[in-house]
């Protein structure tokens, strides 16, 4: 999942106006590569809010007994995740559950399989917040995004 549509959420109106649904129209939302771009490269360099990530992928039968699981490969700064419309908390090392994930050039996994259809499209939304400046000019996703599910 390398390319993402991206929106900058600077009145934080996006979870209100449904940015995180499935069929929400995205379509003239630029498109990123976060793997390769960072927030100063798509014109961001000092901002400091909120920024939506959306994208689709189409996943294979993956069997019902399996878990599946988001990977955000590294961020900077908060990511709250958001598959087919239906919000997924994070849990910490010491299963912890939180609301979002905060960390820097940190992976971070989710646990997706209540809300992924197998052998299906999925719709992701990511809502990403820079909460310090650095001089890099980075923000949100930071690495590439992984889909995977618990080995047989």
């Amino acid at each position: 999942m390398r390319a993402w549509r991206f929106l900058a959420d600077k009145e934080k109106k996006g979870e209100d106006a449904g940015w995180l649904k499935p069929d929400f129209d995205d379509s003239q939302w630029k498109i990123t590569d976060p793997a390769v771009e960072t927030w100063s490269t798509i014109g961001h360099h000092s901002y400091m809010g909120s920024m939506w990530y959306r994208t689709r992928v189409n996943l294979p039968a993956i069997p019902a007994d399996k878990k599946v699981f988001l990977w955000l490969g590294a961020t900077d700064g908060s990511a709250k995740v958001f598959v087919n419309g239906t919000h997924i908390p994070f849990i910490n090392a010491q299963e912890e559950t939180m609301d979002i994930f905060s960390g820097y050039c940190t992976p971070a996994l989710f646990e997706v399989s209540p809300a992924i259809r197998r052998n299906a499209e999925n719709q992701i939304s990511i809502l990403c917040e820079r909460t310090f400046v650095n001089e890099l000019g980075t923000g949100g996703l930071l690495a590439p995004v992984v889909i995977c599910r618990e080995r047989d």
